[in-house]
């Protein structure tokens, strides 16, 4: 009798969790995604060989630190909850990795119920890192000083019907000792597939903009050189990028060096839920 309890508590802890959590009577296998992460990919987001067979120790090491940094800030695989997968409320997430020579690039890709909306997410984002790819051979075939490409994301809502993800690169020359960081974002509705806008979210006006840039909290003050939040707020435009959380809490992107020195990096403005504004 014992041995046979065991095999069953065995048996219960080999399910899925959302199998456990939820009634999956409804959910066939073909309907949940098996989480695949392909055999180049380190998870960990963190670069462990040279980025190039031409760059100078400096530069490795400033790929190396760059993404270190992203790494304790991402998640790379997520396996949805079986319910909301079924209902198309979240969406599964793996890396896929592309690794040569000067460019080192993990993108995320999406399973879902409606093999449309899979189709769409992914084609997006892969068309944004192949056009990346892509600049970056054009740029150095053009010069001795080669270019160094790395890619990671940061996954920053699935679930409530919204799928947020940020596509982070970092540029870097072979003799630099510092580069370039870039965030685009991509924001969609998971039972559609379809960009979400600013707009859908009710909108960023300058009134809106400068009100945020006012409470702003103290770190993103404090970053912010006080001469421009002062004598330039006014001149300031709302930026192009932003990401939304689940409960439609928006965060505009500032890229490096769009409001603040180079060394503060890429600022994330909360803009708080915009359809109560």
């Amino acid at each position: 009798m014992r041995y046979a309890q065991k095999l069953a508590i065995l048996a219960v802890m080999a399910l899925p969790f959302g199998a456990m959590a939820h009634d999956a009577s409804a959910v066939t296998s073909e309907t949940v995604p098996v989480v695949k992460v392909s055999p180049n990919v380190n998870t960990t987001g963190i670069v462990s060989t040279r980025i190039s067979d031409t760059a100078a120790p400096t530069t490795n090491k400033a790929v190396r630190e760059n993404s270190d940094k992203e790494a304790r800030a991402s998640m790379m695989v997520m396996a949805p909850n079986a319910n909301n997968f079924y209902q198309r409320l979240q969406v599964g997430v793996s890396p896929v990795a592309v690794k040569g020579n000067h460019m080192d690039i993990t993108y995320p890709e999406v399973t879902s119920v409606s093999k449309t909306v899979q189709k769409k997410i992914n084609k997006a984002i892969s068309d944004y890192v192949g056009d990346l790819q892509e600049d970056l051979t054009k740029t150095n075939l053009k010069n001795d000083n080669a270019t160094n490409l790395y890619i990671t994301y940061d996954v920053k809502a699935n679930g409530n019907g919204l799928f947020s993800v940020l596509i982070k690169s970092y540029t870097i020359q072979d003799k630099a000792a510092n580069g370039n960081n870039t965030v685009k974002a991509f924001t969609f509705n998971t039972t559609s597939g379809q960009r979400v806008s600013l707009s859908d979210f009710g909108g960023v006006n300058k009134e809106k903009l400068q009100k945020a840039l006012a409470d702003a909290p103290e770190d993103f003050k404090t970053a912010v050189n006080s001469g421009i939040m002062k004598d330039k707020q006014r001149d300031i435009n709302v930026p192009k990028e932003f990401y939304a959380t689940e409960d439609h809490n928006v965060f505009l992107i500032f890229q490096q060096g769009d409001i603040a020195a180079r060394a503060a990096g890429t600022l994330y403005l909360p803009m708080g839920k915009l359809s109560d504004k």
